[in-house]
């Protein structure tokens, strides 16, 4: 499969890249400018555009970074040091353990998955979390799935709200 990609000139913030079978659209933005999100209104664009297509899912995901500055000795290994039972599995190791935790949630009728990975750089120490929210279509008509697929775009910010929420108060215990 040859896969290309296209990164908006003028904006420098949202990339498009195909695959065969798959469509996927990316935006960088910062949650304090959420009226700038331009997404939405470009995928809603090549959802009527290229309506034909035969769509069998959306899946809606978001990333977050978070790096420990202050202590970071305290917060290394974030996943086994606090997440995790203390157990003697976490001593097999020569070096301290890095972990990936995957998690699937049910909220509201939907699926809610989130992943989030340990990382080292130098002194840099930190989480990834990347959660995502996947929706089968179904077989509906064109005009169906052209319509679901717009609710659920209507939809992105309360899927954006769901994400925070549990990142930040439930695991980084951020308010």
């Amino acid at each position: 499969m040859k896969e290309s990609e296209y990164n908006d000139e003028y904006t420098g913030d949202i990339s498009v890249s195909a695959i065969e079978g798959k469509v996927t659209f990316s935006e960088f933005f910062d949650s304090h400018y959420l009226y700038n999100v331009k997404l939405p209104n470009l995928v809603d664009k090549w959802i009527n555009t290229f309506s034909k297509f035969n769509y069998r899912t959306v899946e809606i995901i978001f990333s977050t970074f978070t790096t420990f500055q202050e202590n970071t000795d305290a917060f290394c290994n974030y996943i086994p040091t606090f997440l995790l039972a203390n157990g003697s599995w976490k001593e097999a190791s020569e070096k301290p353990l890095e972990a990936s935790l995957s998690l699937t949630y049910t909220l509201n009728q939907k699926q809610f998955n989130l992943k989030m990975d340990d990382f080292h750089n130098g002194d840099v120490t930190g989480v990834s979390f990347y959660g995502s929210f996947p929706y089968k279509l179904g077989d509906n008509t064109t005009v169906e799935k052209v319509n679901s697929i717009n609710k659920l775009l209507g939809n992105w910010q309360e899927d954006l709200k769901i994400y925070k929420d549990i990142v930040n108060k439930k695991f980084l215990g951020l308010n």
